[in-house]
């Protein structure tokens, strides 16, 4: 059954109510309606799935958030084959996997053999050299925390800091590398890389200890689904049914001897247990008791950078790129205007009409100006202008679609870790409370799904 806008009062209180109908507020209903709990999701906005839509419009199927789900971790794909997902995921073009960068203005790819690696131009040779030092030069970290930008430099110098790590970093989350905390942003880099001094060989030490205890490392999928990952959400509302509730305006939380009471649209709904699932400039303004409001305003302190995605369609005569591989993405140093460019219809089938081509513009982030306050003719201009010079196009799209985002993605910079100290201090004294999403566990979507399932379990006592 498909989301409902229409209240049903219970005369039971819900054994979860969920605040907030993205990815991880769905993944956390549907976790509780699993084990046989009853439960309700709360969603402000005219549809579930937060930033995870995607828009189908004159033979093309472009993505207004997220472009791929990275299946790392065997519980997401359990969770996927559990929907009935899994086996409707699409994977990635293999030619995705060659990635470009933007040098002297010029998409350069990034290597991919001992060949491509010795005589490419992505690098002059001094900086490779210094890549191959590591072993041997890899600095001494710093007494407190560490950003990711300063790890890298010291581990393998300057330039393969601003030609891989920077654009890496504007990939994932459109920040700065050098105010990114490496523990907080990066948690599987520290840890992998905290088996020795070198960061080479403490990778090389750890596949070692996994090849000769048998173990292997997880299968890595890139995939979509055919419908393109606004699918995911709109599967799991279809399953939750009437129990997804849209257009919801929050006026009031209360503490109950019993748990919450939530007066939303003028009706009061009672739940056990209160599931919050908002991004931090959300959950700062939310109707909680006096107390808990309080102490969510250091949320305020966290920066989410404004961030503009376009959609652009091309007939594919009208660009010289030949579009091999994921995308390109523009290192700072560029100053370009833009973050960089994906090839959407060379990673997943079904992306645009026979004959034309779809790409993903990204502007914005933590280190460009605003793009949410240009204007409609000031950011056409800007997008193409960029796309035309690095691509190398002619003429005018066919598809012009931007989606735009005051608030992104949250920066995991250093002292990030105050936050969660936050909401475990928050949680141990309100056992009937808990926070999810991606202030909290990571900005990957598979985090945020595994946050929403996993926080509900606990709260829940679900096995």
């Amino acid at each position: 059954m498909p989301a409902s806008d229409a209240p049903s009062s219970p005369v039971q209180p819900y054994d979860l109510a969920v605040v907030g109908g993205g990815v991880s507020g769905l993944s956390a209903a549907h976790a509780a309606r699993q084990a046989g709990r009853s439960a309700i999701v709360l969603e402000r906005s005219a549809a579930p799935g937060g930033s995870v839509h995607t828009l189908r419009r004159d033979g093309f199927l472009a993505e207004g958030g997220p472009h791929t789900l990275l299946l790392s971790d065997p519980r997401v794909s359990d969770w996927l084959e559990e929907l009935g997902l899994l086996a409707q995921a699409v994977d990635a073009n293999p030619a995705a996997a060659k990635r470009f960068i933007l040098r002297g203005g010029v998409p350069t790819p990034l290597p991919y053999s001992a060949g491509s690696f010795l005589f490419g131009g992505w690098m002059s040779a001094g900086g490779k050299l210094r890549l191959l030092a590591e072993p041997f030069r890899h600095g001494r970290p710093p007494a407190g925390e560490e950003s990711i930008g300063h790890w890298f430099r010291r581990h393998f110098g300057e330039e393969a800091a601003a030609t891989i790590l920077d654009p890496f970093v504007s990939g994932i989350y459109a920040g700065d590398p050098d105010q990114l905390s490496l523990s907080a942003a990066f948690p599987r880099i520290e840890e992998a890389a905290s088996r020795h001094p070198s960061a080479v060989r403490s990778f090389l030490r750890t596949a070692k200890e996994r090849k000769k205890s048998g173990g292997r490392r997880p299968k890595r999928r890139l995939v979509s689904f055919p419908e393109g990952l606004g699918q995911l959400p709109a599967t799991l509302a279809a399953e939750l049914g009437p129990a997804v509730r849209t257009r919801q305006d929050l006026q009031s939380i209360t503490r109950e001897s019993e748990g919450w009471r939530l007066t939303v649209n003028g009706e009061d709904l009672r739940a056990r247990r209160l599931l919050l699932a908002l991004p931090p400039e959300a959950l700062a303004r939310l109707p909680l008791p006096d107390d808990l409001h309080g102490e969510l305003q250091a949320l305020t302190t966290i920066v989410s950078p404004p961030l503009t995605g376009v959609a652009v369609g091309y007939r594919r005569e009208q660009i010289r790129h030949p579009l091999d591989g994921f995308g390109v993405l523009c290192p700072f140093r560029e100053r370009r205007k833009i973050l960089g460019i994906l090839f959407d219809s060379t990673l997943f089938p079904g992306r645009a009409p026979e004959g034309q081509v779809l790409l993903s513009v990204f502007l914005g982030g933590r280190r460009q100006e605003d793009p949410t306050v240009l204007d409609e003719d000031a950011l056409r201009a800007r997008v193409l202008g960029e796309a035309r010079d690095i691509l190398g196009i002619e003429g005018e799209p066919t598809l012009f679609h931007p989606v735009h985002w005051p608030h992104a993605i949250p920066q995991y910079d250093l002292g990030y870790h105050r936050y969660g100290e936050l909401f475990d201090r928050l949680e141990t004294r309100e056992p009937g409370l808990t926070f999810a999403g991606n202030t909290r566990d990571g900005v990957a979507l598979g985090n945020c799904v595994l946050s929403g399932k996993d926080r509900a379990e606990k709260i829940l006592g679900i096995a």
